[in-house]
């Protein structure tokens, strides 16, 4: 803990400074619990990212002490999208748009995640139901 003594941050508070982690296993000498994956139910605190399950059912999270970060994909709103993208790049296919998805099949993944609950158009993806479509992932 040297380094953190240099660069001026106050030791004698307690913190963790790693996220997620498996908790501290001792304060002396400091020692934090490693192994991953994180999600022990009994140390430290989990990320949960799991896009393809239901994101309604609770049954999709662990059981866990402490959960920092949890979520599933959605797409920006249709106004921020109005604000950086040409009309014609409002749309699945769109060159725009695979590269806002950081994933493969991002779009199906959000897409199927809302016919989870709703009925959807058919063509939920082109530009005449992209507005729906950007609401409907972040619900």
């Amino acid at each position: 803990m040297p380094q953190l003594q240099e660069a001026g941050v106050n030791i004698s508070l307690n913190f963790m400074d790693t996220s997620p982690s498996n908790g501290l296993l001792s304060k002396s000498p400091y020692t934090k619990r490693s192994g991953f994956p994180t999600g022990n139910p009994n140390f430290g605190d989990v990320h949960h990212y799991y896009l393809a399950l239901d994101c309604e059912n609770p049954d999709s999270h662990p059981n866990t002490r402490f959960m920092s970060e949890t979520g599933f994909q959605s797409e920006a709103s249709y106004i921020d999208y109005k604000g950086v993208a040409h009309p014609m790049e409002l749309g699945q296919a769109t060159r725009f748009m695979e590269e806002r998805t950081t994933f493969n099949q991002g779009h199906d993944i959000m897409v199927n995640q809302s016919r989870r609950h709703f009925t959807l158009p058919k063509d939920i993806l082109d530009q005449e139901h992209f507005s729906y479509y950007t609401w409907l992932s972040q619900i």
